[in-house]
This record gives structure tokens, C-alpha cells and sequence, in this order.
């Protein structure tokens, strides 16, 4: 199952719920490998449901507004699956009727992340996202007790034997008394969150398993009043990150046997010997893998995985495979002396049926410009080139085969690159999700935009928030961090932005992107004004002014022409009437020979007289 589905077995084994990204609720016959019911709720858009757990109610109480349909087959006892959603309600689903029964009141302010159920007093608890936990009265129908955890999202819950004690997990653990609703003891040491938590009494005492998001093993704590380690006291090794984990004890203590799922979809069971601390790792005495038979003719031989187990008793486990709708079901016995168990089975995520082949229309194609990928392949990535391979190999491969792996669009490797897009996208993936830098940074480096586009085109929308977190934080570094976390943000907005808009965690992951954003530009101005001092400075010591003179224009900006003083007045004459003619200049000597006259106002005489 993917990260997204929800899956649980009953409590006896006979029913299995799977709960999609479709919105869907399956439920599974175990005996008879068929889907029984399929379910989809009134709210699955807008309050999806976000926990699964099965009970067993002995005459279960009913609102009188809702009718059953059927009664099972022991009308004493009842398989009931509680629903947990995320608007807080919790939820009745009856396998009998085919529907939700019961609806207890709404007493979460946010999702139902996890649930556990006492059988003995027949008390349901419920954990939320805001750290409150509830304590239900199934027998009452009614809220009892609502108290703060105080740690964060809690992702996990479980109850001792006797049903006296609670412990709820996030990334620590906390040991609750549930008469006095307090803290007994806490335990830390996984750094992400946890999934699984499973109490288990031995001769020896009792003690706590617990397995995390992103760890590779899986924790014992010891609960004994002796030991006052608040450190985990043993580690059981995985050969990948745990997915589940379930334990079956004798109900006197003489064994337990725990099973350990991993996100491969190896199983790993491990006898628990549980008495002091261990200082070295323990490894798991089977490793049952699932692989397909050769009558699939596929051109890969990739294990099956597992996808949910149940112990039976300490030498056989329930275990469910397959993908989607295509789940069967089967009881392994653990018999074998061997560590590795290899088990072969049909493989059921490549079923093709082609209903009235006579009718199918077959279009021919040249085998040259032809490529058949793995099964499970997206995009024709790893594709097998069959011109390399002899004409008896091709016949061999069935033609449902061929027509469903035929790859008609040639996908063009990006210039300046010897990597097709394809092979990016899977080296990204991979990349988020083993959180390999070095694959990363190796991916995140290309500075081509044409390969960005191809490559964040490529990408599934389930990879597309991770992403996100890694690019947002990959912009609070240097300037090269900086500078390749704009590059693939500005392309993600653009090509996916319909589902950054559908996700309600779009605010809490763009809020610290936003943040940066706005502090930068706040500090941009003082940073320009400061360069620009700086710049003054330089200049000053160097002796050089920041711009060359002979940038200037040297031509003339304006040109003012001074007229000559006599057109003046020739001009201003004519402009006043008067004429310049040859009486005018006789009177002009006659004035000035009067005006010539000595110091006692007599005429000087000429020497011509």
C-alpha cells in the first residue's frame, strides 16, 4: 500500500479495510479473497477519513434513525470499524449493514490521527493533531474524559493488557496512569515520528515495542518498576524503514513473537527474548520475501510486496499482497530453518484481460522504433531496447504484453544533457525519499530550463509537496542554494500549481518561503544605498571618478549670436519713420561747425580765411 492508504486487518483475522486516495472504503473477505463491500462517505471530499480500527461489540447499541439492513451471523458480536475523520467525529461502519451506523458527538477540533480500543471495559480512545486525547464509553455512547498531551501531533496509541495504562507516541513516548490521567514515565529516542506501538507481558516483564517514520528498526522500552532507563532497552534491525509492526503473545508470557513490515514489503519476525538491556542490534530469525512465478513472462523479477500481516500464532502470519482491488490474501506457516523464506506467487499488479479480441483493432509498428518497459515503469523510463535482442526473445513475449508496454512516443533527451528527463524524475524520487543529498543536489544542480520543465513535469503529485520542503529550505543557504531552489520553485508553481491549490497544508509550507522573501526585500534597499556609498568611496581613494569625462557630450548645449549696434540702429530708424539722404548729412556738419567755438564762446577761425 502507498503512504496515503490506510489499512488494517480485523481483530480475528476475517476482514480486511483498506481506505484509498479515491475516497473509497474497502472491505475484503479474507477466506474467500473477494472484496465484500466498497464504501464511499458523504463527507470523503471535504472531512476524508484519516484512521481505521476494528472492534467487537456484543449487542452494539443503534440510533433510532438508522435502520440495519442484515445481522451477522452471531448477533452477539459484531465486527465494528471506527472511523476516524478529519473534521474530529468518530464514526461507526458495521460490516453487516454495509454502512455507517453510529455517530458519536463531535469532540475533536481537528483530525483523528490514531485509536485504541479497550476490550475489557469497552472503552475507545481517540488521539488528535492538537495533543488532546478522549476517552469513549461505547457502552454509554458518550465522551468520558478529554485531557492535553502536551507533545504535538500524537501519531500512535496503545493499552497495556489489563487496560490500566495508555501510552501515546509523536516522536517521544509518554506512559499515562488512566485513573489519574497522568504521567507515569517518558521515553525518547526516535527523531521522527512514530507509527506503531505494541505493548507485550513476558515472563521476564513488560515492555513497550515501538517503530518510527524514518527508522530503520524497531525500539523496546522496558515498563518494569525495577528499571528506570528512560532509553530503549533493545533494537530489532529492518532492512528498510518500518511500515508496521504487530506482536502475538501467550497469554501466560512463555512467548511473543513480533512481525515487522517494512516499506519494501519484506516481513521480519523476531522471537522476543526480552530480559536486561541488549548492546548489540538484534536481527530477525526469518525474512519471508514474495517473489513472481516465471509462468508471468515479465521482463523483471522485482519482489511483491507485502502489504499488511497479522500474527496467528508465533509460526504463522496472515499476510495480505497485491496493489489496488487485486489483494489476496494467504497464512504462512514459519517453519522453515532457513533466514530468507522466499515464497513464489502469481503476480497480481500486471492483469490485463481483453475482452472480444476479435474485435480489438491491432496497429502494426516498426519494432526498431519500439521499446517495452518493466512492469510498474512510469513513462517508458528503463526501457528494454529490443533491437539488441534475438527475434525467439520476441516471440516469446505475449501480445497483450506487447500491446500494453507499447511506447509510441519517442521521448527526446533534452540537448546538453545525457540523461533523459524519465531517469531525472526517478533520480528526484528517489532522491526525497531515502533524503540523499548527494542525489539531490546532483539532480537539483542542472541548470538547463528546459530540463527543469521536462523533469517537474514528470514528477507525481505525490512528491511534489517533499519537494517543496526541500527547496524551501535549500533557499535559506548561499547564494548557488539559493539560486537552484528559485529555479525549480518558479517551474513547480507553474506546472503543478492546481495541486499546491487542492493541498491544505499549501499555507504551512509556503509560509516560511514567504517569510524569506519579504525579509530580503526589506533589506534591499539599505543594501543598494549602502553600494552605492561604497562606490563613492572607491572612487575618492582611486582618484577616478566613477564615470569618464569623455563620456560627456563636448558640443555647444546653446548659441547666442549678439546682433552689431549699427544694424540696431538702422533698423530702428527705419522702424521709426526716418531717411539717411544726402541734406541729412549736410545739416550734421553744419551742427558740428557751430559747436566748434573756443574757450571765451567765439568762432575759431579756419586757416583758409
Amino acid at each position: 500500500m502507498s503512504d496515503s492508504t490506510l489499512s488494517t486487518f480485523s481483530t480475528c483475522g476475517k476482514y480486511f479495510s483498506s481506505f484509498g486516495a479515491d475516497g473509497k472504503l474497502r472491505i475484503w473477505d479474507t477466506l474467500s479473497n473477494t472484496l465484500k463491500q466498497e464504501y464511499t462517505p458523504n463527507m470523503h471530499l471535504t472531512s476524508p477519513i484519516t484512521s481505521l480500527k476494528w472492534i467487537k461489540l456484543s449487542n452494539p447499541t443503534y440510533p433510532t434513525k438508522i435502520k440495519r439492513k442484515s445481522m451477522d451471523d452471531n448477533p452477539l458480536e459484531s465486527d465494528i470499524l471506527l472511523l476516524g475523520t478529519r473534521n474530529g467525529q468518530l464514526q461507526f461502519y458495521s460490516v453487516s449493514s454495509g454502512e455507517v451506523s453510529n455517530e458519536l458527538a463531535k469532540s475533536h477540533d481537528s483530525a483523528i490521527t490514531c485509536m485504541a480500543w479497550c476490550k475489557s471495559v469497552n472503552y475507545v480512545y481517540t488521539a488528535s493533531e492538537d495533543s488532546h486525547i478522549l476517552e469513549w464509553s461505547l457502552k454509554k455512547n458518550k465522551m468520558k474524559k478529554k485531557w492535553f498531551a502536551g507533545t504535538g501531533r500524537i501519531t500512535s496509541l496503545a493499552l497495556s493488557g489489563d487496560g490500566s495504562y495508555l501510552y501515546s507516541a509523536s516522536r517521544s513516548i509518554q506512559w499515562w496512569d488512566l485513573e489519574s490521567k497522568s504521567v507515569i514515565k517518558k521515553f525518547t529516542g526516535h527523531s521522527s515520528a512514530i507509527t506503531s506501538l505494541s505493548h507485550v507481558s513476558t515472563l521476564s516483564g513488560n515492555y513497550l515495542l515501538s517503530a518510527a517514520k524514518d527508522d530503520k528498526f524497531i525500539s523496546a522500552w522496558s515498563l518494569n518498576e525495577s528499571n528506570d532507563e528512560k532509553t530503549s532497552i533493545a533494537s530489532f534491525v529492518l532492512d528498510d524503514t518500518a511500515a508496521e509492526m504487530s506482536v502475538f503473545a501467550e497469554d501466560d508470557g512463555a512467548s511473543a513473537t513480533m512481525m515487522a513490515l517494512s516499506s519494501s514489503g519484506t516481513l521480519h519476525t523476531f522471537k522476543l527474548k526480552l530480559n536486561g538491556k541488549c548492546s548489540k542490534s538484534v536481527k530477525a530469525d526469518h525474512i519471508i520475501q514474495l517473489a513472481p512465478n516465471e509462468g508471468s513472462k515479465t521482463l523483471s523479477l522485482s519482489p511483491i510486496p507485502i502489504c499488511s500481516s497479522l500474527p496467528k500464532s508465533d509460526s504463522s502470519v496472515l499476510i495480505a499482497y497485491g496493489s489496488g482491488v487485486l489483494l489476496k490474501f494467504e497464512t504462512i506457516a514459519i517453519d522453515s530453518p532457513e533466514t530468507l523464506i522466499i515464497l513464489v506467487r502469481k503476480d497480481t499488479r500486471k492483469k490485463v484481460s481483453i475482452k472480444n479480441q476479435d474485435s480489438l483493432k491491432v496497429v502494426s509498428a516498426s519494432t526498431a522504433d519500439a521499446s517495452y518497459s518493466h512492469p510498474g515503469v512510469v513513462n517508458g523510463s528503463n526501457s528494454v531496447d529490443l533491437k539488441r535482442n534475438s527475434s525467439s526473445k520476441l516471440k516469446d513475449l505475449p501480445m497483450e504484453e506487447r500491446l500494453e508496454n507499447l511506447q509510441l512516443n519517442k521521448i527526446d533527451t533534452p540537448a546538453g544533457s545525457s540523461v533523459p528527463p524519465d531517469s531525472l524524475a526517478q533520480l528526484l524520487i528517489q532522491g526525497l525519499k531515502s533524503k540523499d543529498k548527494n542525489i539531490l543536489y546532483s539532480v537539483l544542480s542542472s541548470r538547463s530550463e528546459e530540463i527543469v520543465n521536462n523533469t517537474v513535469a514528470r514528477l507525481p503529485v505525490q512528491v511534489i509537496l517533499p519537494l517543496v520542503e526541500q527547496l524551501t529550505s535549500l533557499t535559506q543557504s548561499k547564494s548557488w542554494g539559493s539560486e537552484v531552489a528559485v529555479r525549480w520553485l518558479k517551474c513547480i508553481l507553474s506546472v503543478h500549481s492546481a495541486q499546491l491549490l487542492a493541498s491544505p497544508d499549501l499555507s504551512s509550507k509556503l509560509s516560511p518561503l514567504l517569510g524569506l522573501i519579504e525579509t530580503r526585500l526589506n533589506a534591499l534597499p539599505p543594501l543598494l544605498r549602502l553600494r552605492g556609498r561604497l562606490d563613492l568611496l572607491l572612487d575618492q581613494f582611486s582618484g577616478k571618478p566613477s564615470v569618464p569625462i569623455t563620456s560627456y557630450d563636448q558640443s555647444d548645449f546653446l548659441v547666442y549670436e549678439d546682433k552689431d549696434s549699427d544694424e540696431e540702429e538702422g533698423s530702428d530708424d527705419i522702424r521709426m519713420g526716418h531717411t539717411t539722404d544726402s541734406s541729412g548729412e549736410d545739416r550734421w556738419d553744419e551742427l558740428s561747425d557751430e559747436e566748434s567755438v573756443d574757450g571765451n564762446g567765439e568762432d575759431i577761425e579756419m586757416a583758409s580765411d
